[in-house]
């Protein structure tokens, strides 16, 4: 059996009744992911006005370095590379997204900049820190706000290079062993 292969598994074709899931392939396909790990790019949460209860502006602001740019490319041929490598090689029919046509670096950047998502995982927010940039302080106290600590993704100054849960998880014992440390005196 031959399968076509996803370069990006992100399907264009969204799951019915929901339009922001991702879809299913139409036919047998596996796929194969790209990610920017460490990206240059940066992105801004802004909130939208006085309404506590509305949700912030968030951007993520994917692929708008020129490292970013090649990373993403040189990903992508890598992965393209792999895939055409017995014995993978014959499995694949035929490379369904981004497609046969996009060879060019700045046809797979355009492809990238359309079709790329960011992977849930956004941190950096509140950045911690002793410089002026640092919105905590090692301990995880919000600067100039007495008893106020920010204890989740958001402190990371960088995106860890896998998924954040086990992180987040240390970062959610260590504040609360700060916490408690605090308290007694």
């Amino acid at each position: 059996t031959r399968l076509n292969m996803v370069l990006w598994t992100r399907s264009s074709r969204p799951r019915r009744g929901m339009p922001d899931q991702m879809g299913l392939e139409r036919h047998a396909s596996f796929g194969i992911s790209v990610y920017v790990l460490h990206p240059d790019s940066r992105g801004t949460v802004r909130i939208k006005g006085t309404d506590a209860i509305a949700a912030p502006e968030i951007r993520f602001n994917l692929f708008l370095s020129e490292r970013d740019h090649m990373t993403v490319v040189k990903a992508a041929r890598i992965a393209r590379h792999v895939a055409s490598l017995p014995p993978l090689s014959d499995y694949v029919a035929r490379e369904n997204a981004p497609g046969a046509g996009v060879q060019s670096d700045a046809d797979l950047i355009k492809f990238f900049r359309k079709a790329g998502r960011h992977n849930n995982h956004a941190v950096g927010t509140c950045k911690m820190g002793v410089d002026d940039m640092a919105v905590v302080d090692p301990r995880l106290r919000v600067k100039g706000v007495d008893g106020l600590r920010v204890i989740d993704a958001s402190v990371m100054p960088r995106i860890v290079a896998s998924n954040t849960n086990a992180s987040v998880i240390m970062i959610g014992d260590k504040g609360a062993a700060l916490i408690l440390e605090d308290a007694r005196g």
